[in-house]
Parts: structure tokens; C-alpha cells; sequence
């Protein structure tokens, strides 16, 4: 058996309207670890891309669902929000230290994604 993301967002609703602090579920080889009260992991750095073309890769920095803040092509300077994440009814933006263009996005508006998932192709020389 393995959690669709109809499951994974179903689980995030009952969590939100709870008053559980955590939840640590495995099902098979998935995991799906939750915490109010933890601390923020640390937002990834852009990684080098390595297959797929030039650019940059831009890490997300938790799970949620995916909002795109801009379009692809757009110039972003440094600090403005390129994509939104949506975690448990909070928005969390996600950020880059510099300016640069996003030349695509590799996940859609409302793909549930994963911690440090790869979710654009940006050019940093350019912008």
C-alpha cells in the first residue's frame, strides 16, 4: 500500500483541525512526519543543476502544496517570493538570496511537494 496525494492531503486536513502537536506515519517504505512546534529546517541552497539543461536548481524547503508566485521568464529580485507552500493552512514562501529569472518550474500549482524536492530552473547570471 502506498499514500496518494488525495491521502497525504487528507491526512494534513484532519491534522490541521486537531489538536495533535506531531504525527509520525509510515506506510511501506513512505514516511510522513509532521510537527507544529518543530524548528525550520534550513532552506536548502540552490543546487547546481545536474540533468535537464543550464540552470540552477532551486530546492523547496518543506512539504506542502505548491503555488507558483510568479510566471516562468519572470525576473526575481533577491527576497521576493517566487513560489508559495502551502503547510497545514500556512503559507510559507520560498525565497532566493539573489536575483535571478525563473526559467521554468518543475512541479504544477497544487503538486504536493516533498522537502528539498527540486521546484525550479532558475538563471542567476542573467537577472
Amino acid at each position: 500500500m502506498q499514500l496518494s496525494t488525495a491521502d497525504v492531503l487528507a491526512i494534513l486536513a484532519i491534522v490541521k483541525d486537531s489538536s495533535f502537536e506531531s504525527l509520525h506515519l509510515q506506510v511501506g517504505e513512505q514516511t510522513l512526519a509532521l510537527d507544529r512546534g518543530a524548528e525550520q529546517a534550513p532552506e536548502p541552497q540552490a543546487d547546481a543543476a545536474s540533468a535537464g539543461g543550464p540552470g540552477t536548481l532551486l530546492d523547496s524547503p518543506r512539504l506542502g502544496i505548491f503555488r507558483p508566485a510568479v510566471q516562468a521568464g519572470a525576473r526575481v529580485e533577491a527576497g521576493h517570493p517566487i513560489a508559495m507552500l502551502d503547510v497545514l493552512g500556512t503559507q510559507h514562501a520560498v525565497t532566493t538570496d539573489s536575483a535571478c529569472i525563473v526559467q521554468e518550474f518543475l512541479a504544477a500549482d497544487g503538486d504536493l511537494i516533498e522537502y528539498a524536492q527540486p521546484i525550479a530552473r532558475l538563471s542567476m547570471e542573467a537577472a
